[in-house]
């Protein structure tokens, strides 16, 4: 029983100060959207908690807005989660000639490194019926050129835009907000397990007993 109480010990402890790694969200960011409220880039009209997205619009002027997670950098980041609550995106649809064609349809585009490009943004489609939707992106969702996360990583923020891609081009929707998740890994430190605790507490205790015994026996007997 003498080297019992310091193993148990060491054991407690690795148990109470390490753990695996999880993933978790890391952070969370909002945007929301109105007069008073957040105001995005562009020229693009503010309502009372929405903001107007009109197709057709100059460059300089068409609505963009960026997510800056800097204050994250060094965190190991595993994807990102957009969430867009929108209204009035349709799609909709036109019969001509017995062909259906799209009156109406949205599309929003996480932009990647190329400026004047949209080959390498990641262009997901929006419907009403999805709305609040949720985007997610990742190292799996870059393929077929698009580098829309690793644009992301490598700056600490991304930016995103709308197009309409229906037959006139001319519409509009209402934006009410826009919130990205950041998820990454953290390590986990879950609490000591009690019953481990015991026994190192009762070995520490047994092996202090031991040494005042051992000290006691050393003493010279009273005369």
């Amino acid at each position: 029983m003498k080297h019992i109480a310091l193993p148990l010990a060491a054991l407690a402890a690795s148990i109470a100060l390490s753990g695996p790694a999880s993933a978790a969200v890391i952070g969370t960011y909002e945007h929301d959207y109105g007069i008073g409220q957040y105001n995005p880039p562009g020229a693009d009209q503010l309502g009372n908690d929405f903001v107007t997205i009109r197709e057709n619009r100059p460059a300089n002027s068409r609505f963009i807005d960026t997510f800056d997670f800097s204050e994250l950098a060094g965190q190991a980041i595993e994807s990102f989660t957009l969430i867009l609550d929108y209204s009035g995106v349709g799609p909709t649809l036109i019969n001509f000639g017995g062909t259906l064609f799209d009156l109406e349809r949205w599309e929003v585009n996480i932009l990647g490194s190329q400026n004047n490009s949209t080959l390498d943004d990641l262009v997901v489609g929006l419907s009403d019926a999805n709305s609040p939707q949720s985007i997610t992106f990742s190292a799996a969702t870059d393929v077929g050129g698009v580098n829309a996360f690793a644009t992301a990583l490598a700056n600490l923020e991304f930016s995103f835009i709308f197009d309409e891609v229906g037959f006139f081009n001319t519409d509009t929707f209402r934006l009410n907000s826009a919130t990205l998740i950041v998820n990454g890994t953290t390590a986990v430190v879950p609490l000591p397990a009690p019953g481990l605790l015991l026994l190192a507490a009762l070995g520490g205790l047994g092996l202090m007993r031991r040494r005042k015994a051992r000290q006691a026996e050393a003493l010279p007997a009273a005369a």
